[in-house]
């Protein structure tokens, strides 16, 4: 009996490595199998990632020296070229040329032209940027190489003459020049669903038929007419901060002239004659922008 107990505790404890051993070889082909299902996830989305961006770059450049077969019945290409900075504060004008042959109404051309302009200058800090859009206008520009701009004339429309190349109107030469007020693309802009189902503005607008505008050779002057955004410096966000600014450094002055010189209402005057002064600043730069 002692013996068979003897031979029993030896197994056991024999066996206990094994197990041991399986048991970690099981944790490790976890861990593995884990790590690899990681790695795969991953990739996928960066593939995802450069997918989408691969798309949406060839959505406008991928097929810019060639006509593409247009998929609406009509038989007619548009792009409409529009001309903007190259970055924020950027003095640089350059050019991007979307195909429009699915847009048929304005609501939609004015939902797109907000769209555009969000893909050019959405980031998080949008919302607090002094950098905004100031306006949008009709323009006539020369292109360059690497898709720069030469703006030559704002407000200005194609000439009869090149009426095999740009479709706008009916009536070509328009009888106003510009065709339409920026104040009033500004606010169909900024509220797409008051531009209505019609195709009052959209015929208004010069689109660019059959092709995009390239740069041939040396000889010959890349001419085109568009639409650009015209941006710069927010004076009505500029005048906020500086309140804001102004405001805030008030309220830390007096706090720590009352918990330093213990004396509340000397910090307070000068609070006080702080928020004064911002504040007839102010309002000296409102008049001077509203006076002639």
């Amino acid at each position: 009996m002692e013996d068979y107990l003897r031979r029993s505790s030896y197994k056991r404890c024999a066996g206990e490595p094994k197990s041991l051993t399986e048991r970690m070889s099981k944790v490790w082909s976890s861990f593995k199998n884990l790590n690899t299902f990681v790695t795969q996830w991953t990739g996928t989305l960066k593939d995802n990632g450069n997918t989408t961006i691969v798309n949406t770059e060839l959505r406008y450049y991928s097929d810019a020296r060639t006509t593409r077969t247009p998929a609406h019945t009509s038989g007619e290409v548009f792009y409409l070229l529009l001309c903007h900075n190259s970055g924020v504060g950027a003095e640089v004008v350059k050019l991007r040329q979307p195909d429009i042959c699915d847009i048929n109404n304005d609501q939609k051309l004015f939902s797109f032209l907000h769209e555009e302009y969000l893909a050019l200058r959405k980031r998080w800090w949008t919302w607090i940027s002094l950098w905004t859009l100031q306006s949008i206008k009709f323009v006539k520009f020369e292109l360059y190489e690497n898709e720069l701009v030469d703006v030559k004339k704002l407000d200005d429309v194609p000439p009869p003459t090149k009426d095999n190349e740009y479709r706008h109107g009916p009536p070509n030469p328009p009888e106003l020049n510009p065709p339409l007020g920026s104040t009033l693309l500004m606010h169909l802009f900024k509220h797409p669903e008051l531009a209505g189902t019609k195709k009052k503005c959209l015929q208004k607008i010069p689109r660019k038929l059959r092709n995009r505008l390239v740069v041939l050779d040396a000889d010959d002057d890349a001419i085109g007419w568009g639409l650009q955004f015209i941006e710069g410096w927010s004076k009505k966000r500029l005048m906020y901060m500086t309140a804001l600014t102004f405001g805030l450094s008030s309220v830390v002055v007096m706090v720590l002239v009352s918990i330093l010189g213990h004396d509340v209402q000397n910090a307070g005057a000068i609070a006080s004659f702080m928020l004064s002064f911002v504040t007839i600043g102010i309002a000296t730069a409102q008049a001077a922008m509203h006076m002639n």
